[in-house]
């Protein structure tokens, strides 16, 4: 959020305003959505007795997407609804019966934004899901692409930058490694010496 003669707006993480400032209240964005207020808010007034007294809101209260535009209060209400059941950073896992790759992505709106073609998935977590290939783990994006491509045996979910995998290591029974995302990115995943790595 960025504030420009006492108006509220937001910017991303560039440092650009990609809504201008233009509420008097705005709260931070979750599950896509942020509170705004538009006006005066009211204010409480608190007496030597302790007893209190406030004003009324003047003004336009609304809920916005990302793009500034106004969600209606119904379709905010299902939003945030759903994104208490099963919700990870605004999508959830969804499983078809009896398909080859039951395991997709709905968003909150309820809509498809990963086709179903993964054997099994995890939760989104700093970005990334875990997601099963002819039985091997590798991590998606929220597009469905392969950001760290399957080669393993099994996975925990990223946090903090960090993710538990399990090699495929013919030599070792179990060999157990933590991945520093950023790291794998920035050298096209060929570099790990900078990784936190445990073997058992």
């Amino acid at each position: 959020m960025v504030r420009v003669g006492g108006k509220a707006g937001y910017m991303n993480k560039k440092g650009e305003i990609v809504i201008e400032p233009q509420y008097s209240r705005a709260d931070s964005f979750e599950h896509g959505l942020a509170f705004t207020q538009r006006g005066t808010p009211g204010k409480m007034f608190v007496f030597k007795d302790g007893t209190t007294r406030s004003t009324p809101d003047i003004g336009v209260r609304a809920w916005i997407d990302k793009a500034g535009h106004v969600v209606p209060r119904e379709e905010a209400s299902k939003i945030l609804k759903r994104a208490n059941d099963g919700y990870y950073e605004g999508l959830k896992a969804v499983r078809q019966v009896r398909a080859p790759y039951p395991y997709g992505f709905i968003d909150l709106k309820g809509r498809q934004v990963i086709p179903f073609k993964f054997e099994k998935v995890h939760k989104f977590s700093d970005g990334l899901a875990a997601a099963q290939s002819n039985g091997v783990w590798g991590f998606i994006d929220k597009t469905g692409k392969w950001v760290i491509p399957p080669q393993y045996e099994n996975v925990d979910s990223f946090s903090e930058g960090l993710a538990c995998v399990l090699l495929m290591d013919p030599n070792k029974d179990k060999s157990s490694a933590s991945l520093n995302i950023q790291k794998m990115m920035d050298s096209q995943f060929q570099q790990m010496e900078s990784a936190k790595e445990t073997f058992k």
